[in-house]
């Protein structure tokens, strides 16, 4: 279990879940929950969140941006448990279906979590409106591989039975490669509807590949 402020991990450095603006006073709450959560290593993270008073469980909402929703600790997948109590370094997508699920709520987190450490150093070098550009790229490359999950008049399809499918760690793509098809896809795209953002898009991708490149990535 990693502390919140890591000199260590790249990834908690890139704030995937928004926390940096976290205030003090719950930063501080947090960090006792996965103290507690430290010491007790052969329970499982649902059976750890049970063990929590109510006061506990409403620091996990609040750091978690979830404090107008109730934890049913039951429907929560192992994921879901895993990620309610975790350091911005250490979020899981353990049924890697290219999202990261928090308590009950499914979020596209770019970059994703388990990569190698120069990725993340990687997205570091860029500026924030060329990762919010890349961002949108990614989730939209995510939900073209997912169509059959909209419905176009219902939204969410919810009879769609289908496994999400992750988009990340292709047998055979580096993570420069996945950037190769996200230029690819943003030139198919600009094809259909030209975007006068597109060079910018395209100068930020590349700009993100030449520094994956420089890690061997």
């Amino acid at each position: 279990m990693l502390p919140i402020q890591s000199s260590i991990s790249a990834y908690a450095k890139v704030d995937p879940l928004g926390r940096r603006n976290t205030p003090d006073n719950l930063k501080h709450a947090f960090q006792e929950i996965l103290t507690k959560r430290e010491s007790a290593p052969n329970t499982s993270d649902k059976q750890f969140l049970r063990s929590l008073n109510s006061e506990e469980m409403d620091t996990i909402k609040a750091y978690n941006h979830q404090s107008s929703r109730s934890i049913n600790i039951d429907n929560l997948s192992d994921e879901g448990a895993h990620n309610l109590i975790a350091a911005p370094g250490d979020l899981k997508d353990l049924n890697n279906d290219g999202l990261v699920t928090v308590g009950e709520a499914n979020m596209e987190v770019f970059p994703p979590p388990g990569q190698p450490d120069g990725v993340y150093v990687a997205w570091l070098a860029l500026s924030p409106e060329a990762q919010k550009n890349i961002r949108h790229e990614a989730d939209l490359k995510w939900t073209l591989a997912n169509m059959g999950m909209w419905d176009k008049d219902l939204g969410i399809n919810k009879n769609y039975n289908k496994n999400y499918q992750t988009i990340f760690n292709q047998p055979g793509v580096s993570f420069s490669g996945f950037v190769d098809q996200l230029m690819t896809q943003r030139i198919q795209q600009n094809n259909i509807a030209a975007s006068d953002n597109f060079q910018n898009i395209m100068d930020d991708l590349t700009h993100f590949k030449n520094e994956l490149i420089k890690h061997k990535l």
